[in-house]
């Protein structure tokens, strides 16, 4: 289960989604407590509970006090399943609107289009659902703490997307565009992306109380399709099509969206939204993004964000707050698993150290490589550390920046010229900076191409090296 409202002892959600305003009430399932059973007299027949006239007359007024509170409440919740599926059928015209009407009216203005209209139209549904989260007394509340594992999670999800760009190669993104629309662009995203998951926060509770299940698959499927652009649904027109598309891009939407759906289904609001923005950030931001094949970018796709989710319930259940929320999960109300928790952080300290150390040896096919010269300025700089991928000679063109080695010495330099020889290629390059070719390089000399650069990343390296050599 991704999420969980069972009781007792087998509960174990990976974010548990019951909540009753701010505390979680045992033994209830509306969050209003049953009113004190009247004191039965004894009877020989367990089955059968003698009730005095004077009890039943007592309790005819608290009963008929409580009509109009039920009645009241009954009318807000169906009153809340109105407005959820509402907004649900709005977010899917929305999106609709956004990317079939919206652009041909603003094709001669395409920035009204996304840093406008839209982050308006977003900041709407975040605001109309937020507003009435809030009169939902049986859904969590906000938490700090839950926020922040979320963005853990989200980072932690990038990086292993960054991770396999440095094994397969990168490419250019179609989004991020020049430095000036950075900060349009992260406008643009978190309105989006707080405007979904508050409005997938506040339907998924409501649908709960429905039935659970149901309402965590239906929210699943529905958000997945919001994140799916149109043009790729419609592309599916045959079995080739389906499986190409359908599977290896839907069904990494529904992975990921069902993931957000948990975190939203324990957490509340804000807390989807912690996780999905350094996935969005990254293609909107990023001048470039991992250049996976589709099978690969399926399988990280689907897998990726499921490890993100369990490592955040594990951090979570570590946490005073989960021991506080709760405490029948815990042996001890007072006391945390601190030896799981303490196992699991060691197993994850030792699969990076070696995971770092293998990949600074170059295992993966790539390695880091610390500039300490100025040879390549601007493009490089003194304490850069370049990312270095193994490549066949062949593929190299002019422009590309690869690393060689001639007289004992490294050299990250610039192809200015590919010359075809008797004897196989001819490469020369030069540094930026430098007014003199190099040596013709063959291409055994050759060790990898530049594909990704850690700005002044090694400078303390190189501060640490010069402080010793004057020592």
């Amino acid at each position: 289960m991704l999420f969980g409202s069972y009781t007792g002892r087998h509960r174990r959600p990976l974010f548990p989604g019951s909540y009753v305003g701010r505390h979680r009430l045992a033994g209830t399932r509306t969050g209003v407590p049953s009113p004190a059973a009247p004191e039965a007299a004894p009877s020989a027949t367990p089955a059968t509970a003698v009730i005095r006239p004077a009890a039943r007359r007592d309790a005819e007024p608290a009963v008929a006090a409580a009509v109009p509170h039920v009645i009241w409440r009954m009318a807000a919740r169906r009153a809340d399943q109105l407005q959820a599926a509402a907004l649900a059928a709005g977010l899917l015209a929305a999106v609709w609107f956004t990317q079939r009407p919206l652009p041909r009216w603003t094709s001669s203005h395409p920035d009204l289009n996304v840093y406008v209209v839209q982050p308006v139209i977003w900041t709407a549904f975040a605001a109309v659902s937020w507003l009435a989260y809030r009169r939902l007394a049986d859904a969590p509340r906000f938490s700090r703490v839950l926020v922040g594992i979320a963005s853990l999670a989200g980072v932690f999800h990038l990086s292993v997307l960054m991770v396999s760009g440095l094994v397969a190669g990168f490419g250019d993104s179609p989004s991020a565009g020049r430095l000036v629309n950075y900060p349009k662009n992260a406008l643009y995203i978190t309105t989006l992306v707080v405007g979904v998951e508050t409005t997938r926060a506040y339907v998924f509770h409501v649908w709960r109380r429905i039935n659970e299940m149901g309402s965590f698959l239906a929210v699943t499927v529905l958000f997945a399709v919001v994140a799916t652009p149109l043009g790729q649904l419609e592309a599916i027109t045959d079995l080739d099509g389906f499986f190409q598309i359908g599977v290896g891009r839907y069904v990494p939407a529904l992975t990921l969206s069902a993931v957000a759906t948990s975190f939203a289904a324990g957490g509340g609001l804000l807390v989807s939204a912690a996780y999905r923005w350094p996935l969005l950030g990254l293609e909107w931001l990023s001048p470039i993004l991992p250049d996976l094949e589709r099978p690969v970018r399926a399988l990280l796709g689907t897998i990726a964000p499921l490890v993100a989710l369990a490592l955040a319930r594990t951090i979570y259940e570590g946490t005073n707050e989960f021991a506080e929320r709760y405490p029948e999960l815990l042996e001890s109300p007072e006391e945390v698993d601190d030896g799981r928790r303490s196992r699991f952080g060691w197993v994850v300290t030792a699969v990076l150290a070696i995971a770092i150390g293998l990949f600074v040896r170059g295992s993966f096919g790539v390695e880091p490589y610390l500039l300490t010269g100025i040879s390549m300025e601007p493009a490089f700089s003194r304490g850069d550390v370049v990312i270095i991928r193994d490549v066949a000679p062949e593929t190299l063109e002019v422009n590309d920046v690869i690393k060689f080695r001639q007289t004992s010495l490294d050299f990250v330099h610039r192809i200015i010229d590919i010359r075809d020889a008797e004897d196989g290629l001819v490469i020369i390059t030069k540094g930026d900076n430098v007014d003199r070719p190099d040596p013709p390089v063959s291409p055994e000399e050759i060790d990898g191409k530049a594909v990704f650069v850690l700005p002044k990343l090694g400078l303390p390296s190189l501060w640490i090296k010069e402080w010793l050599d004057e020592r």
